[in-house]
C-alpha cells in the first residue's frame, strides 16, 4: 500500500468529534464491569473493514448521515450521535488522524475535506467478564469506544413522513453539536 499523501497546512482541531451509530444496538449496552469500562457499541461493518473508527466533525455529521444512513420514508429512522472529546486522543501519538474517508490522504486538519479517524491500539485487557475478546483475531486495533471515552450521546429521529430529513432533525441539537 502506498503511503498516504500529506495534505494542506493545519487548522485548529475541534473540541469534539462524533461517532454516528445505528439505533440497534443501543449505545451504552453495558456498564462498567469491575475497574474496566465495557464497550458501548460493537464495531460497525465499515470500521471493521477499515480497521479504524470513522468519526465526523460537527459540520460533517449532516453529510455523513445523508451518505451512510438513508431515510426510509415509511418508518421511524433513528441514529445515535456519540460526542467524544478530541484532545485526549490528540495527546496520544498516531491515535487521532485527519484523513480522507478512504484514509489515502492524511495530515493536519485542512478544512472539512479530511475526517477524524481513531486508531486505538490498546486491545489488551479488553476481554469481557468471561475472558472472551469482542475483537476478531484478524483485527489489530480496538474498534469500539468505551463509556469513559464518550462525553454524551443524543438520539436523532426522523419519523415516517417527515420531509426535513436528517438536517431538520439535527436542528434540535445545534447547541450540543459543536
Amino acid at each position: 500500500m502506498a503511503s498516504p499523501r500529506t495534505a494542506e497546512p493545519a487548522q485548529a482541531s475541534p473540541d469534539y468529534i462524533y461517532k454516528i451509530a445505528p439505533a440497534t444496538p443501543v449505545p451504552y449496552m453495558s456498564e462498567v464491569e469491575g475497574d474496566k469500562a465495557s464497550p458501548i457499541l460493537p464495531p460497525s461493518g465499515l470500521d471493521t473493514s477499515s480497521n479504524f473508527i470513522h468519526m465526523s466533525t460537527a459540520s460533517q455529521v449532516p453529510g455523513t448521515l445523508g451518505r451512510f444512513f438513508q431515510i426510509d420514508a415509511d418508518k421511524r429512522n433513528v441514529v445515535f450521535l456519540l460526542r467524544v472529546k478530541s484532545r485526549p486522543f490528540e495527546r496520544q501519538d498516531g491515535v487521532l488522524k485527519w484523513e480522507s474517508p478512504d484514509a489515502t490522504v492524511c495530515g493536519p486538519r485542512p478544512g472539512e475535506g479530511l475526517f477524524p479517524h481513531l486508531y486505538l491500539d490498546d486491545v489488551n485487557g479488553e476481554a469481557d467478564k468471561n475472558g472472551v475478546s469482542p475483537m476478531p483475531e484478524k483485527q489489530s486495533r480496538r474498534l469500539w469506544l468505551r463509556k469513559d471515552e464518550v462525553e454524551g450521546a443524543r438520539e436523532v429521529v426522523v419519523d415516517a413522513g417527515d420531509k426535513g430529513g436528517w438536517s431538520e432533525a439535527l436542528k434540535a441539537l445545534q447547541d450540543w453539536l459543536m
